[in-house]
């Protein structure tokens, strides 16, 4: 029996944009904060050869600033294809709330070494392209990300699945 994956959803900020940028920003508020989540819905096409996977997912953002695109400025750097999301935006109670369904081909480097009984750790980071984290602070909303225990492939068993932020050093 293969032991499965474990899946780590990890949501990073980038860090290596310009300064040049103007922003709604000022320095005693200091950056924004967006609060973000996820909801696997399928990981499939897992390709042990050409080292990748396909994955589904809704991918959600909770913030203040009208001024973010993210649609246009979110990036996932370890995709090797990466459809245009479906995108909701919802304004309640003074928040933006940007739902998008996103469909990416990750790529992997699988360590098979102990097969069947190997554990593989996906991880798919999401990185805005525009602001750096002067600018814009992503913090995890754990409470509803999760993944769908029904598209767990027959055989395999997830044992972990964690969203978190940090920063990327380019």
């Amino acid at each position: 029996m293969k032991k499965l994956l474990l899946i780590l959803l990890t949501l990073l900020s980038l860090s290596t944009i310009t300064r040049a940028q103007e922003s709604s920003v000022n320095e005693k508020t200091g950056p924004d904060t967006v609060k973000v989540g996820a909801y696997v819905v399928s990981l499939h096409d897992i390709n042990f050869h050409d080292k990748e996977y396909t994955m589904r997912f809704w991918l959600w953002l909770l913030h203040n600033n009208p001024e973010f695109d993210f649609p246009y400025e979110i990036e996932v750097p370890n995709a090797k294809a990466l459809e245009k999301p479906d995108m909701m935006s919802d304004t309640i109670m003074g928040k933006i709330w940007c739902l998008m369904k996103m469909k990416s081909t990750m790529k992997q480097s699988w360590h098979v070494g102990d097969y069947p009984f190997d554990i593989q750790k996906l991880t798919v980071r999401v990185e805005n392209t525009v602001y750096d984290n002067s600018k814009l602070i992503f913090v995890a909303d754990t409470l509803g990300s999760n993944y769908d225990s029904a598209s767990v492939i027959d055989g395999w068993e997830v044992t972990s699945f964690k969203v978190s932020t940090g920063t990327s050093h380019y």
